[in-house]
């Protein structure tokens, strides 16, 4: 199991963030259940990973401004070199996060936000995304580097 070194990054840094949405209300969205339980599972397995993750790091049912405004808040807060992990569980488009309102919450933004934050140039930024892209019958994606953010898939 890859672990980090408690040495390179203190363990009460690294920063998690855990978004499960389950109760969509917006049409053509269906409601999944079992969210809190995949929130619980991540926690423990980030736990394990020498994340620390709180439970106030576990948000559920967010709109996809929120989704945005959460992540934000979280890189707002940061003020030491360490590494940063989000899990996201829910409904996807092909460029984003689906809010429960429906409104999505773009990669292109999500990756602004990593890549504006100063204390995160040159740490590990994972990135655990349980989502479809929008279609029942999925043919995968070429993976592919995004402008200007060298080493991000």
């Amino acid at each position: 199991m890859c672990r980090f070194s408690r040495t390179s990054y203190p363990l009460t840094f690294c920063r998690v963030l855990i978004i499960c949405n389950g109760r969509y209300f917006a049409n053509g969205y269906k409601e999944f259940t079992g969210v809190e339980w995949d929130a619980k599972l991540m926690q423990s397995t980030l736990n394990r990973m020498n994340f620390e993750a709180k439970d106030s790091d576990l948000f559920f049912d967010l709109t996809g401004a929120t989704i945005l405004e959460k992540i934000g808040d979280a890189l707002r807060q940061w003020s030491t070199r360490a590494p940063f992990a989000l899990y996201f569980s829910g409904h996807g488009e092909s460029l984003g996060l689906v809010g429960v309102d429906g409104q999505i919450a773009k990669l292109d933004a999500i990756r602004d936000l990593l890549f504006a934050t100063p204390m995160l140039v040159g740490t590990p930024k994972l990135l655990f995304l349980d989502c479809c892209r929008g279609s029942s019958k999925d043919r995968g994606v070429q993976a592919r580097s995004l402008r200007g953010s060298r080493g991000f898939l």
